[in-house]
């Protein structure tokens, strides 16, 4: 999947629009987790597509938050919850996902620095 598969898209830069994408997005991913549950139930089954089709959807939902959290710095978010535009659970949710997202970046870029070590060595 590439990055350029997601659903976030605010429809201009304000605080208030990707707020409210940000929202939808989570929405989606909400409804993807529980359809990945569905999947087990034949009286889901047929509705809901096959478990490719589910988990391609999962895959775009994460993708999109991911994408969505990083577009809010910590000032943003605090500026959300001061305007009501995110309640509070919502401000530590996206929080968590943001603090995911760096780790994982920062993790795939210490495995980068140590596989061109490694290379550096061998030359």
């Amino acid at each position: 999947m590439t990055e350029s598969e997601n659903i976030f898209n605010p429809i201009d830069g304000s605080l208030e629009a990707r707020v409210e994408a940000y929202k939808r997005v989570h929405e989606a991913w909400l409804n993807a987790e529980a359809s990945l549950k569905y999947l087990e139930n034949d009286e889901w089954a047929d509705t809901l597509g096959d478990r490719e089709e589910v988990k391609k959807a999962l895959d775009i939902s994460i993708n999109s938050l991911n994408i969505a959290a990083n577009s809010f710095s910590k000032e943003d978010i605090s500026e959300a919850r001061e305007r009501k535009l995110l309640s509070d659970d919502e401000a530590i949710e996206l929080v968590h996902t943001k603090r995911k997202q760096e780790q994982k970046s920062s993790l795939r870029s210490e495995r980068q620095d140590s596989d061109y070590s490694e290379f550096s060595r061998k030359q």
